[in-house]
């Protein structure tokens, strides 16, 4: 028997299915999609030429085939090992669902979370995927919770083990700054991200005063500053609640 709190949050969840999947629009996505790809490619590129002139295009061409293979493959052994990372939960929530789904799910993941800004189109690409398959939203968030909490664990860990080992008389020093924003950014993520789950008050009491104080000196946005704050105070008050219930489950 549900208690009322649960009572309202599954209400929560039966509307923010309905909103979830009205969001996941295939034209629209498949548009940012590739306005994002060419956007990191370009960059990359950029970034490339910019730092070694023509000496990047000569390297590519010395590259081995042999190498590339055994690259591939590596890829793809990481990619199996995810898929079945989520399977394992998905096969839970949704008896029956093939793993095949699950593996498109992660390339999804793997792919957006490569191409957008701090890996932010990860969770919505997978959850889209497993949406199609015919998951409920609130599972596939499940799957993709837990596997954001993991992430976020380990690249830390594997940061600083990175950090520790590091021999910079091998590496640039681009790499150590490299990998010191990485450990900083996601511990700060980490920090969030727990915040958010055990201590949501403490959140939206910080969002709400960089709110006011924003809103005092932004008079003309005020009313909208508040809003979103007040908005994003319930979001993260419902997001605590529903994992909690999820935790129950």
């Amino acid at each position: 028997m549900l208690q009322p709190e649960q009572s309202v949050i599954v209400a929560k969840a039966a509307e923010t299915e309905k909103k979830a999947s009205q969001l996941f629009d295939k034209k629209r996505l498949v548009r940012r999609c590739l306005w994002f790809t060419l956007i990191t490619i370009l960059t990359i590129a950029a970034i490339f030429i910019y730092n070694t002139g023509g000496a990047s295009l000569k390297a590519l061409g010395q590259l081995k085939f042999s190498y590339l293979v055994f690259c591939f493959g590596l890829l793809f052994i990481d990619l199996m090992l995810g898929s079945w990372r989520n399977h394992i939960f998905m096969r839970k929530l949704k008896p029956g669902l093939s793993h095949w789904v699950s593996f498109k799910a992660n390339v999804a993941n793997m792919f957006m979370g490569a191409v957008t800004p701090a890996h932010g189109g990860a969770a919505p690409a997978q959850i889209y995927v497993y949406m199609r398959s015919g998951v409920r939203f609130i599972d596939a968030f499940t799957v993709s919770l837990i596997n954001m909490g993991a992430t976020l664990v380990f690249m830390p860990l594997a940061g600083l083990l990175a950090l520790l080992l590091l021999d910079e008389s091998l590496t640039s020093g681009l790499v150590t700054v490299m990998l010191q924003y990485g450990f900083g950014f996601f511990s700060l993520f980490l920090v969030a991200f727990l915040l958010a789950f055990w201590k949501p008050v403490w959140i939206a009491q910080l969002i709400s005063h960089a709110s006011k104080w924003v809103a005092n000196r932004l008079p003309r946005y005020r009313d909208k500053i508040l809003r979103w704050s007040e908005e994003t105070t319930l979001s993260i008050q419902t997001y605590q609640q529903t994992c909690q219930l999820l935790l129950q489950k």
